[in-house]
């Protein structure tokens, strides 16, 4: 999947540069035609799992957000028989699944040993949870982007280290990886745009440096 073969309306949200790049790196990892079903975690808008259904049309999507606005929005606008979008309390019901994917979303989470736990059990054995964050404590951005968040923002920002997350789910059972999230699509400036960045040199290196990429994997065998 190229660039240009993505519909417009996917290509002009903000996070589209780093769904793509998710995309691009979990090809890399997975074998995908051994992939069945897909979770889209903290699904917002529903528009990552719209990508990742133009990507590989076969699979079967599970959007899952929190916000029952959202839930609505998205079933509304939603005309593909594969992705099915639900809401967070609805997730335990769903059978097993193959591969999880989260873009910005472990920072939001209350505790990350209880969504180290629910995502463990969600997966199938062998499945994946592959997610990015940057707004994590290590980020020399994060304390100004935390509190435009917190100002701005329905949900709470918590503070986590790259350490605190990777412990989290490491004691759950996962097989942890890590390594840094590289784009493979130019991320958009906008000047003056009251963002979550005070400039473009910020932007940057928080984009580029500081965007982590976890991998962890449920094992099959114990």
């Amino acid at each position: 999947m190229k660039v240009y073969d993505v519909d417009r309306q996917i290509q002009n949200e903000s996070n589209f540069p780093f769904w793509f790049s998710i995309l691009k790196e979990a090809d890399e990892v997975l074998d995908i035609s051994k992939v069945k079903s897909v979770m889209d975690f903290g699904c917002g808008n529903g528009m990552f799992s719209q990508l990742v259904n133009c990507k590989y049309p076969h699979l079967n999507i599970y959007g899952v957000e929190i916000d029952p606005s959202l839930v609505e929005f998205c079933n509304q606008n939603n005309q593909i028989s594969t992705i099915n979008f639900i809401h967070y309390n609805e997730m335990t019901l769903i059978k097993k699944i193959d591969v999880v994917f989260s873009q910005e979303v472990v920072y939001t989470q209350k505790s990350i040993n209880m969504h180290a736990k629910e995502i463990f059990n969600v997966l199938n054995d062998g499945g994946y949870y592959i997610f990015t964050i940057g707004c994590h404590i290590d980020n020399p951005t994060w304390p100004k982007r935390r509190d435009k968040i917190r100002a701005s923002e329905k949900y709470f920002a918590f503070d986590y280290s790259l350490k605190d997350i990777a412990d989290a789910f490491f004691n759950v059972g996962f097989r942890v990886t890590i390594k840094r999230l590289p784009l493979h699509v130019p991320i958009k400036y906008v000047p003056n745009d009251n963002g979550e960045f005070d400039n473009i040199v910020d932007m940057l290196n928080s984009c580029e440096e500081q965007k982590t990429l976890f991998v962890m994997l449920k094992p099959k065998y114990k």
